[in-house]
């Protein structure tokens, strides 16, 4: 059986306008204020060049100066931080659920001896190649689907014990700041806590079951193999029985470069490198 592991990356070549800037423009254009919230807590960090696991790993970059610099009382705070995830989640799933797929293309089916984990979010696997909804995993939720719930968010665990010790508030085991002071770490850590990914939660739910005994390899199509969802992968190469090959596409010098990293970190020996559609050509037919 091959598994493919799906990322951003095909959909948008597969004519999908799925990328970070996209979704940066459809919240200025359609909620000015949440993109006005966000651009200002997050700063330069809120840039349209940007791949989605970079600006996932910004939501880790969150600060208390993030809030104190927008002065924010502390209380203002909590309520932002209360708000924000749920506004992030609904409004990306809004854009997601009026991207419209292409018109006009010949699109093949993939084999049938075949399992999908899907990183994204849309149908396109359904829509355009007809791959069963049984054979395809939507590891971070699906859009089109009404109580699914998209996961959106980084991979830190900085904790507020972390954090007095970073802004050197903890001297001979005692903290030395004021309530305020205090207030804004609180708030902070629940903030980075709220944009956390929950993946050993996803990992227990919908990766314990897969049966990695009949995988004979794994290919990895426009996925942009960023940290973020390094566990995902660590848990798969964990479970594997033996050791097989593994397929990557990539569009650039640095998809390339991220692809070197991943497999050295990784210890994968056996690994290729294939455009993404010459990958689709090997892997499907008419």
């Amino acid at each position: 059986m091959v598994l493919f592991i799906i990322g951003n990356g095909f959909d948008i070549g597969n004519g999908m306008r799925t990328g970070y800037k996209q979704f940066y423009h459809f919240l200025k254009n359609n909620h000015n204020d949440f993109f006005n919230s966000v651009t200002s807590l997050f700063l330069a960090e809120f840039e349209t060049d940007r791949l989605w696991c970079e600006f996932e790993e910004c939501l880790s970059a969150f600060t208390p100066e993030h809030f104190i610099d927008n002065k924010l009382t502390p209380q203002k705070t909590s309520e932002i931080v209360l708000d924000f995830q749920e506004l992030l989640s609904l409004y990306f799933k809004e854009w997601i659920a009026n991207i419209s797929l292409p018109d006009n293309k010949d699109y093949k089916s993939f084999t049938s001896d075949s399992l999908f984990i899907n990183f994204n979010y849309t149908d396109t696997l359904e829509k355009l190649y007809n791959v069963p909804c049984n054979k395809i995993l939507h590891i971070h939720g699906q859009a089109t689907e009404p109580k699914s719930q998209l996961i959106i968010g980084h991979s830190s665990k900085t904790t507020i014990d972390e954090m007095c010790e970073s802004y050197g508030i903890v001297k001979n085991g005692n903290l030395e700041c004021t309530v305020e002071e205090f207030n804004y770490l609180i708030a902070t850590e629940m903030m980075l806590f709220t944009l956390r990914k929950p993946t050993e939660e996803i990992i227990k739910e919908k990766l314990t079951d897969l049966d990695f005994d009949t995988v004979s390899e794994i290919v990895v199509l426009g996925h942009s193999l960023g940290i973020v969802d390094w566990p995902y992968f660590k848990y798969i190469k964990e479970h594997l029985t033996q050791p097989i090959p593994w397929i990557f596409s990539a569009y650039s010098e640095r998809d390339k470069d991220q692809i070197f990293t991943f497999v050295k970190e990784f210890q994968i020996p056996d690994y290729s490198i294939d455009s993404l559609q010459n990958l689709i050509s090997k892997y499907s037919f008419k």
